[in-house]
C-alpha cells in the first residue's frame, strides 16, 4: 500500500487565489519582477488594449480613361486608316482621354505621340481585302511629341476634364517645321497618352519618358495611309473621313456612328457630341503650327 505525500496532497488542494501566493509562484514572479497576483492582471490587460491593426492607406495610382472608346472600337474592327498629307491632316477618331486617381495638388503634364507598332511595311490586298507585311519598314522619321497646350495642370483640375487632341496633325513630310507628327505611309501605329509628373520648363517638352506614366489603348492603332485602300468599308463613313474633321457637325456624326453600330447608334452620338463640347479642348497647341 502507497502512501501519498501530505504536503504534494494538500498543494494539490489549493485553490487559485491561494495558488498565486504559493512558494513556487512568489519565486516565479520574483524572477520575472512581478509582484503576486500582478502577471494575471497585467496579462488580461496588455490583451484588453493590444493596438489594432490599422487600415494602410490608400496609395493612389493614376489612370487614364479614353474617351469615345465604342467610336474607336468601330473603327478598329474594319481596320483603322488615318489619313497623312505634305501638309497635315487631322486624326479621326481624335484622341480623348480623362483621368482619375491623382494627386489633387500636384502638377502633370500630358503629351501625346505616335510610335511604330512593328518594324514591317505593309501593302492591302484588293483581292483578299486585307492587310499583308511587304517588307522592312522604311528609316524612321524624326520623333515629334505633342504637348497638351493647357499643361501643366493640377492633378484637381485634370481630373474635371476631357483632354482633346484634336488639333494634332498628321504628315509625310520629313522637312515638316509645322510641329506635325511626322509617319510613314503603309506603317502600322500605336499612340500613346504619357502624364508627367511635377513638370519643369526644361523637360515638359522632352521626348524622354522614362519617369512618365505612359498608357496605351490598343483600339486605337492605325493604318497610315495617303489615300483609304479599304473602300468598300471606309466609304460609308463618308462624309466624316473627308476633308478637314475639325467642322464635324452633329448631323455628320449620327450619320456616320448609325451606319457603324445600328444596334447603338443613340449611344455612340451622344458619346461622340459630347467630346465635340468637352472640357479642355485645345484652341491652339503651342510648338506645332497651330
Amino acid at each position: 500500500m502507497s502512501l501519498k505525500n501530505p504536503s504534494s496532497q494538500k498543494g494539490g488542494n489549493l485553490s487559485n487565489n491561494a495558488r498565486a501566493f504559493s512558494i513556487a509562484s512568489l519565486v516565479h514572479e520574483e524572477e520575472f519582477g512581478t509582484r503576486p497576483g500582478e502577471k494575471s492582471l497585467i496579462s488580461e490587460r496588455e490583451r484588453d488594449h493590444s493596438p489594432v491593426p490599422r487600415k494602410k492607406l490608400k496609395t493612389l495610382k493614376p489612370n487614364a480613361i479614353l474617351e469615345g472608346k465604342e467610336l474607336w472600337n468601330c473603327f478598329y474592327r474594319l481596320g483603322t486608316e488615318m489619313i497623312i498629307t505634305k501638309t497635315g491632316r487631322r486624326m479621326f477618331p481624335t484622341v480623348r482621354v480623362s483621368f482619375v486617381d491623382l494627386e489633387p495638388d500636384t502638377k502633370y503634364a500630358v503629351s501625346l505621340d505616335i510610335v511604330p507598332l512593328d518594324s514591317k511595311r505593309h501593302r492591302y490586298s484588293y483581292a483578299d481585302s486585307a492587310w499583308f507585311v511587304a517588307g522592312e519598314a522604311d528609316a524612321a522619321p524624326p520623333k515629334v511629341t505633342c504637348v497638351h497646350p493647357d499643361s501643366p495642370f493640377t492633378g484637381k483640375q485634370l481630373e474635371r476634364q476631357v483632354l482633346s487632341f484634336e488639333k494634332v496633325k498628321l504628315t509625310n513630310n520629313r522637312d515638316d517645321k509645322r510641329g506635325n507628327i511626322i509617319l510613314n505611309s503603309m506603317h502600322k501605329y500605336q499612340p500613346r497618352i504619357h502624364l508627367v509628373k511635377d513638370p519643369s520648363d526644361e523637360n515638359i517638352h522632352k521626348t524622354d519618358f522614362t519617369g512618365a506614366k505612359t498608357f496605351v489603348f490598343p483600339e486605337t492603332t492605325f493604318m497610315a495611309v495617303t489615300s483609304y485602300q479599304n473602300h468598300l468599308k471606309f466609304t460609308k463613313c463618308q462624309p466624316l473621313l473627308s476633308g478637314d474633321h475639325g467642322k464635324t457637325s452633329r448631323t455628320v456624326a449620327q450619320a456616320t456612328v448609325a451606319t457603324l453600330t445600328p444596334s447603338n447608334a443613340q449611344a455612340q452620338v451622344m458619346s461622340t457630341t459630347e467630346g465635340m463640347r468637352g472640357g479642355g479642348t485645345p484652341s491652339r497647341i503651342q510648338k506645332m503650327g497651330f
